[in-house]
């Protein structure tokens, strides 16, 4: 009966049982996000993640101020949720987790354009399972989201272009949908012109290709509108970011100049390494061991991959009979590598856009090199590279660099992952009870990738900083056992019910609040939220007289402030709430 059970088992998975599969998948990212979500709620969410909020309270009806600089996408799906009276901080957490289950179903129907089912399970697990992008499920951030039409966007480009052209009425929409849910995300749009552009579908299907963009012009333009009623420049929210000097603070943690960063920080960064404070060497240790293994079966499966691209393009040179061919092959390649050298030095020296040009130009002319009959699938894997590199690219030159935004190239590694694997186990022939090796060893990355993505939660909702051990605050940085901590998550948590205490206390203290002005160094957003009124925000690296006469000059009748122990000459402290990573003091202007 054992032996039969699994049989079965092996043969559902193995043998295109897609729907199956699929509602595997479903079952187990359901899971996953849904025990993310309550791990979430007790730490508590962060500082973007009050702002989305607000910002929905204010497309429900009944908002009190809005953050104009913010997409809001994310805002408005969580305000039709608001406007049905579910009004929490859990909302955000619930719609952000919605998208990423919609994501990881759009990349397993994404990776079945080039795998089977059961490959497709591997590579949708492998991104499920990276730290980077399990840390940031449910946070309430655009980067998920953003992500998750992302990986859509893409997948209806693919169906267009194979399929019917009449699913470009879905693209442009949903790239469109994209940027309006997280800015730089409209660099989408390199690889799905790549792709149209590789398969000739500008010509073929101009008509279904405009009415696309004619809908994403509708969608757009209700909110370009309202940008400039509020402000008067309908473009100013998106200038900052793409002129990449958005948050460029040189006294912020994350200021990066280095174009390197997410080179060399790769590995880091998918780990999130910061995170691993769990005391158990072994654990540490065995997941170290894992990712050895399977970096070693990815690199040995694009090199098997890449060495078949070339034997096959050899092969077409040997049996051509024309020698010139030949001759412009080798032509076509110095111009190549020409334009090559002219792209890499090009990075962070001119805009990133031209630099996405470039990288797009020399792919469109590395597959057309490349593109054989025997390479079907060749089209998606450029599609893929030119999705990985262009976000890369942009990130690179971005002043702000953190792990998380490693979210928006996290499905293209898994692909690449994915790839390599399946390639990798292609060589393996070997049977064990009619069953292909391959297919065990398959399905056995599956059942480990599954087992370290539920361990990797544990730890999440275990870990001592989560729990304010180990985690202190130092004349205004976050460090972890006297070391200076570089991540983000919990350098912008604190518990929801610490600030709960303090918003209730001002209540209390001043029934008149909403008709003063209250600034705090960090938590506007945070009390914004709790207190139902505008806290503003000053950002001040300064602990003398400059901060006090700021405060002064904007009339300033509270100060709430977690990162400076200070006294300031007009404000008198008037409260302090001692939490697990410091004090929160509360200033009041003394009468003049």
């Amino acid at each position: 009966m054992k032996d039969l059970s699994w049989s079965k088992f092996l043969k559902l998975l193995n043998e295109s049982s897609f729907l199956f599969t699929l509602i595997l998948l479903i079952i187990i990212t359901v899971a996953v996000t849904a025990y993310k979500i309550k791990i979430q709620m007790e730490i508590g969410l962060m500082w973007d993640a009050f702002s989305f909020l607000t910002n929905a309270q204010f497309f429900a009806g009944h908002g009190f101020h809005i953050e104009l600089i913010r997409p809001v996408f994310l805002s408005f799906v969580s305000s039709l949720l608001f406007r049905m009276g579910y009004v929490s901080t859990v909302t955000i957490s619930i719609v952000d987790g919605a998208f990423f289950v919609l994501g990881v179903i759009g990349l397993f129907l994404l990776l079945k354009q080039r795998f089977n089912d059961l490959q497709s399970l591997l590579g949708s697990l492998i991104f499920i399972s990276f730290p980077v992008v399990l840390l940031w499920v449910g946070v309430g951030y655009t980067d998920i989201a953003s992500t998750s039409l992302s990986i859509w966007a893409l997948y209806f480009t693919v169906l267009a272009v194979k399929k019917n052209p009449k699913f470009f009425y879905s693209v442009f929409p949903l790239l469109m949908l994209t940027f309006l849910t997280r800015f730089p995300a409209a660099i989408t749009i390199f690889p799905i012109l790549f792709y149209v552009l590789i398969n000739r579908s500008y010509i073929k299907n101009l008509k279904e290709i405009s009415i696309g963009i004619g809908i994403s012009l509708i969608i757009i333009t209700p909110v370009l509108i309202f940008w400039y009623k509020m402000m008067g420049n309908p473009f100013l929210p998106v200038l900052g970011t793409y002129s990449a000097t958005r948050g460029s603070s040189v006294n912020w943690f994350s200021y990066n100049l280095d174009p390197f960063y997410y080179v060399k920080n790769a590995f880091y960064c998918f780990l999130n390494m910061n995170f691993l404070n769990n005391p158990s060497l072994s654990v540490f240790i065995s997941f170290i061991l894992l990712e050895i293994v399977i970096i070693y079966s990815i690199v040995m499966g694009l090199v098997i991959y890449l060495h078949k691209i070339s034997r096959i393009k050899r092969n077409g040179l040997k049996n051509s009979e024309n020698p010139l061919k030949s001759i412009k092959t080798k032509i076509k390649g110095l111009m190549l590598f020409a334009l090559a050298l002219i792209f890499i030095f090009s990075i962070n020296k001119v805009n990133y856009l031209l630099s996405d040009v470039l990288f797009i130009i020399l792919m469109y002319f590395v597959y057309k090199i490349l593109k054989n009959d025997e390479l079907k699938f060749l089209d998606i894997d450029f599609l893929v590279l030119t999705w990985l590199i262009s976000y890369l690219i942009f990130s690179s030159v971005f002043q702000i660099k953190v792990c998380r935004y490693f979210i928006p190239m996290a499905p293209a590694v898994a692909y690449f992952m994915t790839l390599g694997i399946t390639e990798f186990f292609s060589k393996i022939n070997f049977k064990i009870k009619k069953t292909h090796l391959s297919s065990i060893l398959t399905l056995a990355l599956m059942v480990v990738f599954s087992v370290f993505t539920g361990a990797y939660l544990y730890h999440i909702g275990h870990d001592p900083l989560a729990n304010g051990s180990n985690f202190n605050l130092s004349h205004g940085k976050f460090e972890i056992t006297s070391e200076h901590y570089d991540g983000e998550l919990y350098y912008e948590t604190y518990n929801t019910t610490e600030l709960k205490t303090v918003s209730n206390w001002l209540e209390s203290y001043d029934p008149n609040y909403k008709s003063k002005i209250i600034y705090s160094d960090y938590f506007g957003p945070h009390l914004s939220w709790y207190l139902k009124t505008h806290v503003r925000v000053i950002m001040i690296n300064d602990t003398g007289d400059y901060l006090n006469n700021e405060l002064k000059n904007q009339k300033a009748d509270y100060y709430i402030s977690m990162l400076y122990k200070i006294k300031l000459k007009d404000y008198s402290k008037i409260k302090i709430f001692p939490t697990k990573f410091g004090d929160i003091t509360v200033y009041k202007r003394l009468d003049e």
